[in-house]
């Protein structure tokens, strides 16, 4: 039995269309991973996946990124893990500004989480792609001793990618093919760690996400790959924010105030709400894109504090505002949108 060397899916022969297809099993990648890795180009679909299978006696390492902390307060690790202890790794900090100050950021995040999610033995920010705060991370696996480490993590959290800055630490050849194309891998990819063993796991699926929208040519390009440079808009009542041809954000009532955007490569274009709908429409493809052909509905929100509120825009991003306003959003349906009261700090 071989698996694939991109990621760890059982080669196999038989079937182009199934997963770890390769036409000679003594080929190192499967289709997939090869056209990845050579062209950029998957070949395969989006695996669906769920929680993945975890030993009692193994430490748990949540890896979420920073760009998906929306899904912390989504689900209870304790339904999938009752017995397991678990670390959370927020990935992808090298994406966000440098004013946030991560002892301000994570002490709150972990009183929260702790109180739904035991045992939770830390909280830690890291950037698995530049290599920032792995040491420490590295010291903190020490200091539990555990022998069994599982990388546990949605979709595009970073997880092959921490893998192979863990073997570039140890002086090792990558071990898995790290891409956004969102589900990679397939099948559980191990390292050895000193005395322990570190397993990549196959991503967790989450609906909504920019990818149940648009092909990976498309939605690749959005994806931030430096800092974010934050872009403010002071709006008034009866004002619009346009986002790329993906969303309309428009303030209904209240204000003025600011919307500030943390995302990546997308434009953004102010308009009167009056006409936001027609040049939406109009210059989708043109002045607005990427497109979705999806159906599109609206969702009101409506602010009665004065405090600031986070809204995730699929998995790209942040609008960070404040004040007592009612909002419209205009996206796909289904989309993964959500707000919450608060901001992280630096924010």
């Amino acid at each position: 039995m071989k698996v694939c060397k991109g990621c760890g899916a059982l080669l196999q022969t038989k079937n182009r269309e199934e997963v770890g297809y390769v036409e000679k099993l003594d080929y190192d990648y499967c289709l997939n991973c090869f056209n990845l890795k050579h062209y950029n180009k998957p070949s395969g679909q989006i695996i669906k996946t769920h929680f993945p299978k975890v030993p009692e006696k193994a430490l748990i390492v949540y890896l979420v990124s920073a760009l998906q902390l929306n899904l912390l307060s989504k689900y209870n690790l304790k339904r999938f893990y009752p017995t397991q202890e678990f670390i959370l790794l927020v990935n992808k900090v090298d994406l966000l500004p440098k004013t946030i100050n991560f002892d301000k950021w994570i002490k709150p995040l972990k009183k929260a989480l702790a109180l739904k999610n035991k045992p939770l033995l830390e909280v830690m920010p890291i950037s698995a792609l530049t290599g920032q705060y792995l040491e420490i991370f590295l010291e903190t696996l020490d200091y539990y001793q555990k022998k069994e480490i599982y990388l546990v993590g949605f979709q595009n959290s970073g997880k092959s990618t921490l893998l192979n800055r863990i073997a570039q630490h140890l002086e090792k050849d990558e071990v898995a093919l790290a891409s956004h194309f969102p589900g990679l891998t397939k099948g559980n990819i191990t390292i050895n760690y000193n005395d322990k063993t570190i397993v990549d796991t196959p991503g967790i699926y989450e609906k909504g996400f920019i990818s149940d929208y648009l092909f990976y040519e498309e939605f690749k390009r959005l994806i931030p790959s430096k800092t974010i440079k934050p872009k403010t808009y002071n709006l008034t009542e009866q004002q619009a924010i346009i986002v790329g041809g993906l969303v309309v954000v428009s303030l209904i009532k209240g204000g003025p105030t600011s919307f500030t955007f943390y995302l990546g490569n997308i434009k953004l274009h102010r308009t009167k709400y009056s006409q936001v709908y027609e040049k939406f429409n109009l210059h989708k493809g043109t002045l607005f894109k990427p497109i979705v052909n999806h159906d599109y509905i609206k969702t009101y929100f409506k602010l009665t504090t004065d405090e600031k509120h986070l809204i995730n825009l699929f998995d790209l991003g942040y609008l960070v505002l404040k004040g007592v306003v009612t909002l419209e959003i205009y996206a796909p349906k289904d989309a993964n949108i959500t707000i919450t009261k608060g901001a992280y700090h630096g924010l």
